[in-house]
């Protein structure tokens, strides 16, 4: 259900992850961007935040996420 409701909207343009810290008992950012397709990481995880705070020049900077089974969720 979680990639229809990407599907309702431009994701790629609106979501932006965001984290509980300084709470450390959620989920790691490589595991909740893992729950997102591959193709919209990128946007997800930080270019629609530099998009959205004037940070355009950190837009091009490489986003790797882990495909490791680490965080709170294994």
């Amino acid at each position: 259900h979680f990639h229809q409701i990407l599907a309702m909207f431009p994701a790629e343009k609106m979501l932006m992850f965001s984290t509980d810290y300084p709470h450390w008992d959620g989920d790691t950012p490589d595991f909740a961007a893992r729950q997102f397709p591959k193709e919209l990481r990128p946007a997800i995880m930080g270019q629609n935040a530099c998009k959205l705070y004037g940070l355009e020049e950190l837009v091009n900077k490489p986003i790797e996420v882990s495909e490791n089974r680490t965080g709170a969720h294994q």
